[in-house]
């Protein structure tokens, strides 16, 4: 399927080009070859697996895998009295009442004053 040229190709684009990570590394070598499925993409889903099967023998090297911390959501504190007092003025004031919500949801609380206004 690979010729000894294209071999070469890759493993030299491996060695030039060491900061890119392994899908921008496939991305670069498909558009190179150029591999392409029948409908004209590129390979870029089937060529990470070759390099991989590549680099165990030593026959092309792989940039080293990225050391990401793990995704941590932000939250702001809430505290608890005040999460109750927008539930039940969601319930008293919201056409559809007040129902946990489910999933991914955000909730916001709008303070203001009126100027001129008593209350």
């Amino acid at each position: 399927m690979f010729s000894t040229a294209d071999l070469e190709l890759i493993r030299w684009t491996a060695e030039r080009f060491p900061g890119l990570s392994l899908k921008e590394l496939a991305q670069t070598i498909c558009e190179n070859l150029p591999w392409k499925v029948p409908n004209g993409e590129l390979k870029v889903h089937a060529c990470p697996a070759l390099l991989e099967q590549w680099s165990a023998p030593g026959l092309v090297p792989l940039p080293a895998r990225c050391a990401h911390e793990p995704y941590r959501r932000a939250r702001l504190p809430v505290a608890a009295e005040e999460q109750a007092v927008g539930d039940a003025t969601m319930a008293a004031l919201h056409a559809m009442g007040f129902q946990r919500a489910f999933g991914a949801h955000q909730r916001y609380w709008i303070r203001g004053q009126v100027a001129g206004a008593s209350r």
